[in-house]
């Protein structure tokens, strides 16, 4: 495991803003040509609130086709022709997406890996149940979190004392100017152990665009492709894995001071 292990905590003053589950499989035409009826009387009392949604391709610049493989181009075509179909909660915490190639949950209410797999659970079962894919070509989970400090008393605090050097990054440097820094963005691609998967670190400067406020992204995402069975269970082995790692991962990103703040609570 490329990241410490660490006491597992919740956080008071948790910075996640959405968490996001995806499974990828080859595309089965008939959620295409069928409303999925029988699959929205399935977790309707959970998802009440329907909407469908058709992709509409965005013709691109000449000087930008150019530039693209053909084949990228015809990925990105067929993307934007998929349908897809939201099913959201009461309050809209909550999203269900169903389209010919995934199955998708994704929430700005995130609590604990309990609460998300069971809301995930019965849209999954009835997939696997009404549509049979015979295998994932890709489990995903992602974290986003968005650190601003406004909202932890940290006003003022430097970037280098919030996040772990090898994350801070140029906020670190000796001898450096921090004011003339008008953002930053990196992204890592890691290996995990045991030929677990892979997690894309995207981190780096956001600015709210409401209050101009800038906070710190770490968006953390992890996913194993071509895993080659559409077993349930495997399937959420995997995830929960990448739910472990998560916790590590953000710990092993920021510092003590930042940890601090958040006010952990270890269970």
């Amino acid at each position: 495991m490329p990241f410490p292990e660490s006491p597992k905590v919740t956080y008071d003053k948790a910075p996640l803003e959405e968490v996001i589950c995806q499974l990828r499989f080859n595309p089965i035409l008939r959620i295409d040509t069928e409303l999925p009826s029988t699959f929205q009387d399935a977790i309707r009392a959970e998802y009440p609130l329907f909407e469908e949604i058709k992709g509409h391709e965005q013709e691109l610049p000449a000087e930008v086709r150019g530039q693209i493989p053909p084949e990228v181009l015809s990925l990105l075509r067929q993307a934007a022709e998929l349908k897809k179909y939201n099913f959201a909660s009461s309050n809209k915490a909550w999203t269900v997406t169903l389209s010919r190639g995934f199955i998708a949950l994704t929430t700005k209410d995130y609590s604990t890996w309990r609460d998300f797999y069971g809301r995930f659970e019965r849209p999954l079962d009835t997939l696997i149940k009404l549509y049979s894919p015979i295998h994932f070509t890709r489990v995903g989970l992602r974290y986003q979190n968005v650190i601003r400090r406004s909202r932890l008393g940290l006003e003022g605090v430097s970037w280098s004392e919030l996040l772990s050097e090898h994350i801070a990054g140029i906020y670190a440097a000796p001898d450096f100017d921090r004011e003339r820094i008008q953002g930053t963005r990196s992204v890592a691609e890691i290996q995990l152990n045991d030929d677990c998967g892979i997690v894309r670190l995207n981190y780096g400067t956001v600015q709210n665009s409401s209050s101009a406020e800038v906070g710190y992204l770490l968006d953390s995402d992890f996913f194993v492709e071509n895993i080659g069975t559409g077993d349930k269970d495997h399937v959420i082995t995997r995830l929960a894995q990448f739910n472990q790692k998560a916790a590590r991962l953000f710990r092993w990103c920021i510092s003590e001071q930042l940890h601090a703040a958040m006010g952990p609570t270890e269970h």
